[in-house]
């Protein structure tokens, strides 16, 4: 996603066990371009129906200079609910990391 003369950004996340996918906003995706995965469908509460696309995206905690260990997920193209908050980190991660 970047180019070795280009450090990765640092992003504000949250990690949600209550959430079922991990997502990633709209802006970090015009930004970083990450690979499109999939399209799935996504049911409001109204019942309604929106595809929704999905990337291969990379997670590491700690900042990107220090040691630790990256980790690939697929992330869903929506605007998390808390302002300041640019991923949310839920259970596609913990499964993927276990």
């Amino acid at each position: 996603m970047t180019s070795p003369f280009r450090r990765p950004p640092t992003l504000q996340a949250l990690i949600d066990t209550g959430a079922n996918m991990s997502i990633v906003s709209p802006s970090v995706v015009s930004r970083l371009k990450p690979q499109q995965m999939a399209s799935i469908p996504l049911v409001s509460v109204g019942g309604g129906l929106a595809w929704l696309r999905t990337f291969d995206v990379r997670i590491r905690f700690g900042g990107h200079t220090g040691p630790g260990r990256g980790f690939a997920i697929e992330a869903v193209e929506i605007q998390p609910a808390t302002p300041g908050v640019d991923v949310l980190i839920g259970m596609t991660f913990f499964s993927k990391s276990a």
